[in-house]
């Protein structure tokens, strides 16, 4: 195993871990969450379980060898959504975890679509018909 494969496992396991945790954190911890969406960023209450069912979601499909691509795309998206949040909010700090948990997310879709694009699997669907 080469040091990018190395690179591209610890990302994702660390992506899925933080978001299949984060994800359960904002179901289980529901009306913490939907009050903070309200009060601190001005979104509407039911934002917060579903911004938690997304985040489960995409480090579930991060699991999953042929969602991976897309789990990454969910992740990048989530986190452009945050920093755009953050932004709004004027909390220029807090602009730094989806900043650089978004980057890792986009590198890991750019690497996971040319593992696949590499091990034939598009080539293979080509040809099969």
């Amino acid at each position: 195993m080469n040091f990018k494969n190395v690179v591209y496992w610890a990302i994702l396991i660390f992506l899925a871990a933080i978001f299949l945790v984060g994800g359960v954190e904002k179901l289980m911890a529901m009306e913490y969450w939907q009050a903070r969406f309200v009060s601190q960023w001005g979104l509407p209450a039911w934002m917060a379980p579903m911004v938690g069912a997304t985040e489960m979601l995409g480090g579930l499909m991060l699991l999953v060898p042929r969602l991976t691509t897309l789990g990454a795309a969910v992740i990048v998206i989530v986190m452009f959504g945050a920093t755009v949040t953050q932004i709004v909010a004027s909390e220029w700090l807090r602009i730094i975890v989806p900043l650089v948990v978004g980057t890792l997310a986009g590198i890991l879709f750019k690497w996971s679509l040319l593992r696949v694009q590499g091990s034939g699997v598009a080539d293979g669907a080509k040809n099969s018909h």
